[in-house]
């Protein structure tokens, strides 16, 4: 009766831990699913100092800006210094 009962014991236990890593591993492969196809969804965009180069490959579309030279020509703003 003793051994019987030791040997469902030990049976419990083995199959206890081959559930567990089942899980376990299941687990590990939805997380593993979930951050390619978090990856591959959205685009790697650069933070910081770029480029024109890079700027330009975003596709966000180039404009030019008005610069004035305030040192050489002060009231070309509409402003008085």
């Amino acid at each position: 009766m003793q051994e019987e009962v030791g040997n469902r014991s030990v049976a419990l236990a083995i199959n206890t831990t081959k559930l567990t890593a089942r899980v376990l591993k299941a687990t590990i492969l939805k997380c593993l699913v979930a951050r390619i196809n978090k990856k591959l969804s959205t685009p790697d965009i650069p933070h910081g100092k770029q480029s024109v180069k890079v700027l330009a490959g975003q596709n966000q579309g180039l404009s030019n800006i008005e610069v004035i030279d305030k040192v050489n020509n002060p009231g070309a703003n509409g402003q008085c210094l």
